[in-house]
This record gives C-alpha cells, structure tokens and sequence, in this order.
C-alpha cells in the first residue's frame, strides 16, 4: 500500500525498507524503536547519519550528522578541500562534525 502512494516519488527502496525495518523493530526490540546508534544503523535502510538524526530528534541524544547540507557547510567552513565521496574526505568531514556537534542541549 506505502508503494502505491509513493508513486512517481523514486522512494521504493525507502519504503521496503521502512517496512523491512518495522518488522526487524516488531521482531527483536518488542515493537520499542532501539535506543543505541549502534541498534539504529542496524535497521534496513538506516546509515550513520539518519541514525543519528532520529536519536537527535527523537530521543534527545547527542550525534552528528552528516548529510549533503552539512557536508557542503562543513567543507566550505572549514576550507576541506576533495570530493565529499572521497573516503578520506568523508572521514574529515565526520571528525569536523563530531567536532562541533554541542554536547548538551541548544
């Protein structure tokens, strides 16, 4: 049914994964969302960055993210110079963002 009102979006493999993970969340957390980062990424679908991003938003916990727009501040800021799917650059640009990421609440 998700894929069907997804039509015309380009989302398919998010949402099969969506579900793929509400059974993964059904089936080995008792239907509670995991609470550790490490349980996150587990899930189908799910990287590091939207990980972090739920436990963020959701939970209240401290992670960095580190999608395209965070990437592009990120490097501009502080002048990292490279492609963002360069490994190296990327792991650059993890570090900066764990750098500034605030410990507390803002």
């Amino acid at each position: 049914e998700v894929l069907h009102h997804w039509t015309g979006l380009g989302y398919y493999a998010r949402a099969r994964n969506l579900h793929k993970a509400a059974k993964v969340i059904r089936d080995s957390y008792k239907g509670e969302f995991p609470q550790t980062l490490e349980a996150v990424m587990d899930l189908p679908g799910i990287g590091r960055s939207t990980a972090g991003a739920i436990l963020s938003l959701a939970l209240g916990q401290h992670h960095p993210i580190l999608d395209g727009n965070v990437k592009r501040v990120l490097a501009r800021f502080y002048m990292v110079e490279g492609w963002y799917v360069v490994k190296k650059v990327e792991n650059q640009l993890w570090s900066l963002s764990e750098a500034v990421t605030p410990s507390g609440d803002v």
